[in-house]
């Protein structure tokens, strides 16, 4: 099956961006406080160390600063990927522009 274009806007929803921004900052705002709560736990118990699982699997305690270094980089790799696109969206209404124009010309 040949390849799909999802469609892109000219130009940035800021309404909707500042939403979806809002919501991750809640959501990792969140995740920090399961964090604090961990850690809090494991002082509780008198644990010292985080067990290679807990650490490995679940970012025991650090979760929150893992997620905002992913959105970070997901954030900068999208903004790229848009960018691209939009250029491309441009250059091929440029391109179908000439080529209309070419065409009256005959």
């Amino acid at each position: 099956k040949g390849v799909e274009y999802e469609r892109v806007k000219k130009n940035k929803d800021d309404k909707e961006a500042n939403r979806v921004s809002a919501v991750i900052s809640r959501l990792i705002d969140g995740v920090a406080v399961l964090d604090e709560e961990f850690l809090e736990g494991q002082k509780t118990k008198g644990e010292k160390y985080i067990s290679h699982f807990d650490a490995q699997h679940w970012n025991a305690g650090n979760s929150a600063e893992t997620l905002k270094n992913k959105i970070r980089t997901l954030r900068r790799e999208n903004d790229e990927q848009l960018q691209k696109r939009q250029e491309e969206y441009l250059e091929s209404l440029k391109n179908k522009k000439d080529s209309t124009d070419s065409m009256n010309l005959l």
